[in-house]
């Protein structure tokens, strides 16, 4: 599953920063931090991964 995922990332030229992967049971979750912002198009790609139950896209701080 993880290297589903990080293909598409690798695929769409981005980088990973960090990568955080916890699980209990059969449900696992990621927390990956990008080198730059992914398109819709990743998104919806990284949810139609079988087995992805949900993608969320968080922005970063805005610095003022």
């Amino acid at each position: 599953m993880l290297s589903n995922i990080l293909t598409l990332i690798g695929n769409s030229d981005i980088n990973v920063i960090d990568l955080l992967n916890k699980s209990r049971g059969d449900i696992a979750y990621n927390l990956i931090d990008l080198e730059s912002e992914p398109d819709d198009r990743l998104i919806t790609k990284l949810g139609s991964v079988e087995g992805v139950i949900n993608v969320r896209h968080i922005e970063p701080p805005q610095c003022v």
